[in-house]
């Protein structure tokens, strides 16, 4: 036993050492070159957008798990000038949106745009789409918190009038009432003009309620919704009749061509117990979720999601961000440990498989996937929001970035065991006693680059990336017209992140623009679209 023990403390004496080695190898690599990302600052772009949460003790993390999910950020070019603009949703602030002016360099045209979001409204997440195909742009935001006024909650959508101003529709058939989170325009019954998924979830958080998949039946004041465009902004709300109808806490949501017959299937990522969603196109207005049948497992509480193609094979792949820490005291501070009989008892009562960690799936060209994230070392980047697949340095990669960071570790296991021992000592704490007794951790986002091989390397600092803080909505997209993609971050409690990408200053790799315009559909943009480009037998997108 003795010989064991000290083998073992000897790896990891060594693991340390060459921990270590890497660390001071990267810092050099960054001292001697300039990093691939640099964060400008409020003063260089004109953006000071700051998403703020104020605890209450009506509206708190007892009373609204979801206090701290953040809001959403689109980017898409509003006024047709070639510029992309941008959109933050604020949850206790008004939304605020950025006109491009040239050289990353912004202007607050919100109060002369029209738009008014309210503060006294929740905004999660925001949409960019051309729902009239008009030729410009409009806004869909949606609405969810801590609010029992349907009223206040509905989805909002802003048309653009084309002359720099908007207007709400206040009778479109898309105000949904639910609590939603996001949503996604497509075309499903390909008719030519865009539809749209909305995902929503429930006021009251069971988290731990279990159901029996055969007796389940969907609540359809917190189900997710689909809505068929039946044309001249006439919208039909036919989410029992498509087969959809659901009971989950969405985080999620993608709408891709997930086995290739060019129907555009729904992907969510449901947190808590429920399964993840993979509702498959039947192609005659109905889908099925098939996702025990297309996955081996997916994660167990469920975060962002995004797709792209990690292995240059022609068939997308996608990945799931979840909570597991990637450093082991983190880990075993503010992670349960898998119960292994609870485990069984979702699997007997009809649910999928469900780990607590990332999962980066695979397509395996037969409608299957597989998860590839441990072998590829993705599979921990602590309590993730929004992971970005898109190629960051123009190798002909697609690489990941993943936001990060939660306001308070509300898992902490020695935080509630101090909560317990002065709830004994003084009774009920106040909210601000209960706060005083949990950490507040920020942490930076993580940044991988693709080797090619199905390995990632993580290369957050190198990448200029590891500022940290709480950021959750983020996008990425060419601000400055050079080809490359910056990253656009919403974060919490403090100011709004834009990271200019340095990939074509440095002159390594070239680019293509596509551009889609479909002028006779409604679909103007032509969302949903693939373009395949190869090089050398690689498909690049």
């Amino acid at each position: 036993m003795r010989l064991i023990l000290t083998a073992v403390l000897i790896i990891s004496i060594i693991g340390c050492f060459s921990s270590c080695t890497i660390n001071k190898e990267l810092i050099l690599l960054r001292q001697k070159s300039d990093v691939l990302f640099t964060l400008l600052t409020k003063e260089e772009t004109g953006i000071s957008f700051r998403n703020k949460v104020v605890e209450t003790d009506s509206n708190n993390y007892f009373t609204n798990q979801y206090i701290y999910n953040g809001g959403g950020v689109a980017v898409g070019d509003l006024n047709n000038d070639g510029l992309e603009d941008l959109y933050f949703t604020g949850n206790q602030t008004d939304d605020r949106i950025y006109l491009n002016l040239g050289d990353l360099k912004f202007q607050d045209v919100t109060l002369s745009c029209g738009i008014h979001t309210g503060h006294e409204s929740w905004s999660s997440g925001v949409s960019f789409v051309d729902l009239n195909a008009d030729g410009w742009l409009d806004i869909y935001v949606c609405k969810a918190g801590h609010n029992k006024s349907s009223e206040n909650r509905r989805n909002q959508l802003y048309m653009n009038k084309g002359d720099g101003t908007f207007f709400l529709d206040k009778k479109s058939a898309l105000s949904d009432p639910g609590l939603s989170t996001q949503a996604s325009f497509f075309d499903f019954d390909l008719d030519g003009d865009l539809d749209v998924y909305v995902m929503n979830y429930p006021e009251t958080f069971n988290a731990d309620h279990v159901r029996k998949k055969h007796d389940e039946k969907a609540n359809w004041a917190s189900s997710d919704n689909l809505y068929r465009n039946d044309g001249k902004g006439s919208f039909k709300k036919i989410t029992e009749k498509s087969g959809i109808g659901n009971y989950a806490f969405g985080l999620g949501l993608i709408t891709a061509d997930f086995n290739g017959d060019f129907y555009p299937d729904i992907y969510v990522a449901n947190d808590y117990m429920e399964n993840d969603y993979l509702y498959i196109n039947k192609g005659d207005g109905t889908f099925s979720d098939e996702i025990k049948n297309r996955t081996g497992h997916n994660s167990q509480s469920s975060m962002g999601i995004d797709r792209a193609d990690i292995n240059n094979d022609g068939f997308e792949d996608f990945f799931i961000a979840e909570m597991l820490p990637s450093d082991y005291k983190r880990s075993k501070e503010n992670m349960a440990s898998m119960d292994i009989e609870s485990f069984w008892y979702f699997i007997s009562q009809g649910h999928h498989y469900q780990y607590m960690h990332n999962v980066l799936q695979v397509d395996n060209h037969t409608g299957y996937f597989s998860d590839v994230s441990q072998m590829a070392g993705v599979s921990k980047t602590d309590w993730s929001w929004s992971p970005i697949l898109e190629d960051l340095d123009n190798d002909g990669k697609v690489d990941l970035f993943v936001t990060n960071g939660v306001k308070r570790d509300m898992l902490n296991k020695d935080a509630k065991a101090q909560r317990k021992l002065l709830e004994k000592k003084k009774g009920q704490l106040g909210v601000d006693e209960l706060y005083n007794s949990i950490p507040s951790t920020k942490l930076s986002n993580y940044a991988y680059r693709n080797n090619g091989d199905f390995s990632f390397q993580e290369l957050t600092n190198l990448w200029g990336l590891d500022q940290p803080t709480f950021s959750n909505g983020a996008t990425a997209a060419d601000l400055d017209n050079d080809g490359d993609l910056e990253l656009i971050i919403n974060n919490l409690e403090q100011e709004a992140f834009i990271y200019k990408n340095n990939s074509s200053e440095k002159g390594q790799n070239s680019y293509l623009k596509v551009k889609l315009e479909w002028p006779r559909s409604p679909n103007v943009n032509g969302l949903n679209s693939k373009v395949e480009v190869y090089s050398k037998g690689d498909c690049i997108f």
